[in-house]
């Protein structure tokens, strides 16, 4: 382990009790069976770590932008477990290229609607399935089963070993790593 990294670890580690409290405060009892302060910490910690050569700063600085990712982890758990119990999750999909294609225009946020689009459908579903295929496991699964294959939350969970909010935040960091990979 480099010293950089060691580092990181104990700074992180200080910080824990005091994150944890907080985020666990502030998840709605409705949500608690799901998501846990844990579930919110660990994707935050993954962030930190993949962002931590970025960050300048003191110790005030480090807590305030930690604190920061862990809220806007949780508000993004938040929001995907509202959106599923309105009955706004993911639809069903087969994995084939017509579920690569609405992935697609679903981070870019566009539809196929005007001729044009609809003649790029077989680029944008090799450049998708080009995409997943470069995400980190636990990403890609998530990816995979929620969106492409639409089996749901619970079971890319189970597959992940994962709680279902840990498993939403997984989805939503692997649809926005595919959002700034394609330019969204």
């Amino acid at each position: 382990m480099t010293k950089d990294r060691a580092a990181l670890e104990a700074r992180l580690r200080s910080r824990t009790p005091a994150l944890r409290r907080r985020i666990a405060a502030r998840i709605p009892e409705r949500h608690r069976a799901v998501l846990s302060a844990d579930d919110v910490l660990q994707q935050t910690f993954t962030d930190a770590f993949l962002d931590a050569e970025r960050f300048t700063g003191d110790d005030d600085a480090f807590s305030a932008w930690l604190a920061r990712i862990a809220e806007h982890n949780l508000q993004d758990a938040l929001r995907m477990l509202d959106a599923e119990k309105r009955g706004g999750g993911v639809s069903p999909r087969a994995a084939d290229d017509t579920s690569f294609e609405t992935l697609f225009l679903d981070v870019l946020g566009r539809t196929t609607t005007s001729p044009s689009a609809g003649a790029a459908r077989a680029e944008a579903a090799e450049t998708m399935r080009r995409l997943v295929a470069r995400l980190p496991e636990p990403h890609r699964v998530a990816i995979t089963l929620i969106d492409l294959e639409g089996r749901g939350v619970e079971t890319a969970a189970k597959a992940l070993d994962r709680s279902v909010g840990a498993t939403w935040l997984v989805r939503n960091r692997a649809l926005k790593k595919l959002g700034r990979w394609l330019g969204g």
